[in-house]
């Protein structure tokens, strides 16, 4: 979803790096990895799991993606040639959301759009998180497609090998050269410099117009 069909990248590391420096715990300044594709919590146990209870990093958490949701809330995230894509494809190909993000966090951002996909699988249906393939396992098997050909679109370079991982053919947007590295040494096959390029080669390919 993120980076995918919604404009968000941009907003994540702004809420990280607000939440990075004021944060009481130094494991959070020092932590410098790039962190896109996985979950947010997943990040913050491998950091302060030792100080912190899991429901005191679920608090953590919340507070995050509210703020996140409030400064999205701002505008229209979506991308328009996703949108369209989305609606023109809907009834006719099979189609799923796999994301890192909770459930309420989806709608947020997305509304009405989730209705015009098949199957939304999110971090409140998985115990693990990218690259751990099960998001699109999951997805895979909500749709009945397990011994089909499916295709993923992402852009990290975890989300990337989380696909490949579930047998899936990988594309990728890469809106950079680092993430185009990540991508390509991950496994995708097909990389596009945007969502609207992305959009337009998966109406192409797929017939969908």
């Amino acid at each position: 979803m993120d980076g995918v069909i919604v404009d968000t990248p941009a907003l994540h590391r702004r809420v990280w790096s607000e939440f990075v420096n004021t944060a009481p715990w130094p494991e959070v300044r020092e932590y410098r990895p790039g962190a896109a594709g996985r979950r947010s919590k997943d990040v913050l146990t491998e950091l302060l799991g030792e100080r912190l209870s899991d429901d005191e990093i679920d608090d953590v958490v919340a507070g995050l993606h509210t703020k996140f949701l409030h400064l999205a809330a701002s505008e229209d995230r979506v991308f328009p040639a996703m949108r369209s894509f989305i609606r023109s494809a809907s009834g006719r190909i099979p189609l799923a959301i796999a994301t890192s993000a909770p459930g309420h966090v989806v709608r947020g951002l997305l509304g009405e759009l989730v209705d015009s996909v098949d199957v939304t699988i999110t971090s409140d249906d998985c115990r693990a998180g990218k690259p751990n393939p099960e998001v699109y396992l999951r997805a895979r098997r909500a749709m009945g497609l397990e011994q089909r050909n499916v295709l993923v679109v992402e852009d990290t370079g975890i989300g990337v090998r989380a696909g490949v991982a579930a047998d899936c053919d990988v594309w990728a947007i890469a809106v950079s050269p680092d993430a185009a590295s990540a991508c390509h040494e991950a496994g995708a096959s097909v990389m596009a410099r945007g969502a609207a390029q992305m959009a337009s080669i998966l109406a192409l390919q797929l017939q969908v117009s």
